[in-house]
């Protein structure tokens, strides 16, 4: 260890020092590790909140701070989700006077509708839910056409529309993974289930199979890297739980307890997740840190916040 003689008495010293140095180098480097896991991310949530009119798109940090109304005006706006980079949101409106997909940049400028009018794509009551491409030039959506409900994409510079899905079955809450497959919802088994499909609508497969239970398996939405997701079980129309399904079909339990937890989604590094809740007697807008399990309260006052995304 020491490229000249010492004393027995003085190399034990050495020796002690040594360790120490490296005990200590561990501690930071868990500690910085620990604590890079730990903080909160920095991207921006959405969400829809009423304003004492109707429902506006609202962006916040994730610590609560800055909170910033990107859409004011005497009509509906929901269900906005970030594109990739975090530069815009997609979102659905009433403004036209049906509900249509809109984009804007993430300041509230440059909104531009993408989807036509013979697509209906919800109501503020319906949360249906949006999701980009990875390479942010297409969203995938669930749209009703002639009162069936399928999953259609369309291009957000040249307004191409493609219908993924046709099924006499209601096929809804498309969400779209870095490996370009898209997981939702869909009855077509007499229940809602999961499935996925290529991007182009092809290789359809059944992800998870009802089983008879007396729950339903709602919204998916995978993780970063697209190797799990996120769903809740809703039980019944008080309770709801918010799990994470792994690559085997594994279920785990994040939330617990009375209350409905609902439509999660991963922060954008996949160490918390935010979700709509009923826990304390409204709907308020949550995240979670998935190593601790600690459950903050990101909205907090007597409105109708809901649709986050992060």
């Amino acid at each position: 260890m020491f490229p000249f003689k010492l004393h027995r008495n003085t190399r034990t010293a050495w020796s002690l020092i040594v360790v120490t140095l490296l005990l200590a180098g561990g501690v930071v480097t868990t500690m910085h590790y620990a604590g890079a896991f730990t903080s909160v991310p920095e991207a921006r949530i959405a969400y829809a909140g009423f304003d004492g009119n109707d429902y506006e798109i609202f962006t916040v940090n994730p610590d609560g701070s800055d909170l910033v109304q990107v859409t004011n005006n005497d009509v509906d706006d929901w269900g906005a989700t970030w594109s990739p980079d975090h530069s815009q949101l997609a979102f659905r409106s009433m403004r036209t006077g049906n509900s249509a997909i809109y984009t804007m940049n993430a300041d509230g400028t440059d909104i531009e509708r993408i989807t036509p009018d013979y697509l209906y794509v919800g109501s503020p009551t319906y949360q249906a839910t949006l999701t980009w491409s990875p390479d942010g030039t297409h969203i995938a959506y669930s749209a009703n056409h002639s009162g069936n409900w399928d999953i259609y994409k369309s291009a957000v510079n040249y307004r191409a529309h493609e219908r993924l899905t046709s099924h006499p079955a209601n096929d809804l809450h498309p969400d779209w993974s870095v490996n370009d497959e898209i997981i939702f919802n869909s009855d077509r088994e007499g229940r809602l289930e999961i499935f996925t499909i290529d991007a182009d609508g092809t290789n359809l497969q059944r992800e998870w199979a009802h089983t008879g239970e007396a729950f339903t398996i709602m919204v998916p939405r995978w993780s970063p890297d697209g190797t799990s997701y996120l769903v809740f079980k809703n039980y019944d129309t008080v309770e709801a739980d918010i799990f994470l399904i792994n690559s085997n079909g594994e279920m785990s339990q994040l939330t617990i307890g009375a209350g409905i937890d609902r439509v999660p989604t991963f922060s954008p590094d996949g160490t918390h997740i935010v979700f709509r809740s009923e826990r304390d007697g409204d709907s308020d807008i949550y995240t979670m840190n998935l190593r601790t399990g600690d459950v903050l309260p990101l909205t907090n006052d007597n409105n109708t916040n809901m649709s986050p995304d992060w």
